[in-house]
């Protein structure tokens, strides 16, 4: 009797925790018949998800990485002015959409001038705290032992 009891317990627990797209739909100021229309032509972003990414972002594009001295690299890069889907291509935005910024950093152990550009190309994508769109093979060095 008492697993029978835990069995019906459990199924009703794990049925009424989800929320359900109606249920989403509702909450968000939704209509019963415009769901209908909603979840045959499933537009209007209705079951889209970016499972917890950022929606929109500036994109980030490096062109050049300078390393002044052993402990201090400067980046030369263009940051888009608008914010856009994340995952967008940065080819396909206007040139004209970007501003040049620098930024330094001090002390890193990937981006410094005793590293060679094959040891930066291996590591310094996964590692940066700079999160950029190109690949660092479009990137220029200067200043890194080749």
């Amino acid at each position: 009797m008492k697993i029978k009891f835990l069995i019906i317990a459990l199924l009703i627990t794990f049925t009424s925790v989800a929320q359900t797209k109606l249920i989403a739909h509702k909450s968000h100021s939704g209509l019963k018949h415009s769901f209908s229309k909603l979840y045959k032509k499933k537009s209007l972003d209705g079951f889209r998800s970016n499972f917890g990414l950022p929606g929109r972002a500036s994109i980030v594009i490096v062109d050049t990485i300078i390393a002044v001295n052993n402990s201090t690299t400067i980046f030369k890069m263009r940051k888009s002015n608008s914010c856009y889907l994340y995952g967008t291509n940065y080819k396909n935005v206007d040139k004209s959409n970007f501003s040049s910024i620098s930024d330094t950093l001090s002390n890193d152990k990937i981006f410094n001038k005793r590293n060679s550009v094959l040891y930066i190309k291996q590591m310094g994508k996964r590692s940066c705290r700079i999160k950029f769109a190109n690949s660092l093979d479009e990137v220029v060095f200067i200043g890194f032992r080749k």
